[in-house]
């Protein structure tokens, strides 16, 4: 049986000094090895609680592809990944309304369906993406979210499965951006928004 539980992180005002050249960088709040670590312990509450069971992995793009390609590498399960990009920032804020720019091909029906997402801010977009697979006949719809911001919660929605619980700032790296920029980075870090 896992141990699997989230990490509350959200009264975490230290942040590492940042190896990041770029001044909009304030520093590190979680590393590459914390966030290998608590996906490791994610993917085997996943493996056990989906065994036996075929599972569509629906990332929303872009920004859970780099999470979504380290989990199910360390998933053994019947698995299909088919994407689904959605829209609705603009900067660092939401505009609430959403546009599909990319809609999951395959079928759904008779399946179990893991959203897999980045983080869970608003709720507003968490809740789209868990309503859309909804329409197409899933067996379930579950979503994995690596972090969580509690504090910017619009909608009272949670993931079923959340790594990170993180403070409310504005963080870049691991798949988040701040306008298409920072996703690449391997660490999760805080955006300097005085720089901006």
């Amino acid at each position: 049986m896992s141990s699997f539980s989230t990490i509350d992180i959200t009264s975490r005002r230290e942040y590492w000094s940042s190896m990041y050249t770029d001044p909009l960088i304030a520093g590190v709040l979680l590393s590459r090895t914390e966030i290998d670590a608590q996906m490791s312990r994610l993917a085997v509450q996943l493996n056990e609680d989906y065994a036996g069971k075929k599972v569509t992995i629906v990332p929303i793009m872009l920004g859970g592809m780099i999470f979504c390609s380290d989990l199910v590498r360390k998933l053994s399960l019947d698995m299909i990944i088919d994407p689904i990009s959605i829209h609705s920032y603009k900067g660092t804020e939401s505009t609430g309304s959403f546009e599909v720019l990319l809609e999951p091909q395959q079928p759904m029906a008779g399946r179990h369906v893991l959203v897999v997402e980045d983080i869970v801010d608003s709720g507003k977009s968490i809740q789209f993406a868990k309503e859309y697979p909804q329409k197409k006949d899933p067996l379930s719809v579950k979503i994995v979210a690596l972090f969580s911001k509690p504090a910017r919660r619009k909608i009272p929605i949670e993931a079923d499965y959340t790594g990170f619980l993180i403070p409310n700032r504005f963080v870049v790296g691991y798949g988040l951006d701040y306008d298409g920029r920072f996703r690449e980075l391997p660490d999760l870090c805080v955006l300097d928004e005085s720089k901006l």
